[in-house]
């Protein structure tokens, strides 16, 4: 970030307006599980994709 808001003087107020990263990253369980949420999360409803997910997990608990 630092960069971009050096190197680009309309970058660079864009930065500073937007302020720090702030949003919570969840910690994954295996790639392989980031890759299936994110296919089912981008077929279905979120409340769906939660649910279907959940039950996905709870199949193949992790080992």
């Amino acid at each position: 970030m630092a960069h971009l808001r050096e190197a680009d003087p309309g970058l660079r107020l864009v930065i500073d307006a937007a302020g720090p990263f702030a949003m919570e990253l969840k910690s994954a369980r295996s790639v392989f599980a980031s890759l299936a949420e994110a296919i089912v999360y981008q077929q279905l409803s979120n409340k769906a994709a939660a649910t279907i997910f959940a039950r996905l997990c709870d199949h193949f608990p992790r080992g």
